[in-house]
């Protein structure tokens, strides 16, 4: 054998050895991008299932939130408040009364007075002091709830970053990987067929 005959089979080892590397790497890319797809339509699964539980305590919520603002609507004289307070306050040691003050011949109406025992004041105060309290949680979940959604945008926009590059990047991004290995193999083709 002369040399031309052996830089033909180095040229073909060289070939084959190039393909096997490259049909390997494409072949694990592939495999990356299909486990990588799996992962993403699970997860996808996931997010849909957990919107729909948000949905449903939203839905929850926003009837209750109404209910109370047309009880708020609903009651206005001191009978209705009173009769409508124990739906929303603790068990009172003593209950509220409303007294009508007797009216003056020749004078109107005089408006009632309510009563608060004494004894309701501490269970009044406390009820007060819990709903500041709880008040102080909301305001605090709710910048946390908005914190944990800043996250969850960012967190997808990563996802969707990292599958972008798993694909290879954007269009002109495989173009240009494409035209790169097309180049290389027609020089390597240029070359084994001129030596």
């Amino acid at each position: 054998m002369d040399a031309k005959h052996w830089a033909l089979i180095v040229a073909i080892l060289l070939l084959l050895g190039t393909g096997s590397v490259m049909a390997n790497s494409w072949l694990s890319a592939h495999d990356a991008q299909v486990k990588l797809a799996a992962t993403v339509e699970s997860q996808n699964s996931v997010i849909a299932a957990a919107e729909r539980r948000e949905q449903d305590p939203s839905e929850q919520l926003r009837n209750t939130l109404q209910q109370i603002e047309n009880l708020k609507r609903d009651v206005q004289t001191p009978q209705q408040v009173i009769q409508a307070i124990p739906q929303y306050l603790p068990q009172l040691p003593v209950p509220i009364r409303v007294e009508q003050a007797p009216a003056e011949p020749g004078k109107p109406q005089p408006p009632p007075v309510v009563t608060i025992p004494p004894e309701d004041l501490k269970t009044l105060y406390d009820f007060s002091a819990d709903c500041a309290a709880c008040k102080a949680e909301r305001d605090t979940l709710k910048a946390s709830m908005a914190d944990e959604l800043q996250k969850g945008i960012a967190l997808a926009r990563e996802r969707d970053a990292a599958i972008k590059a798993a694909r290879g990047g954007g269009f002109w991004k495989r173009t240009a990987q494409a035209a790169k290995w097309l180049g290389i193999g027609i020089a390597v083709g240029y070359f084994a067929h001129h030596r």
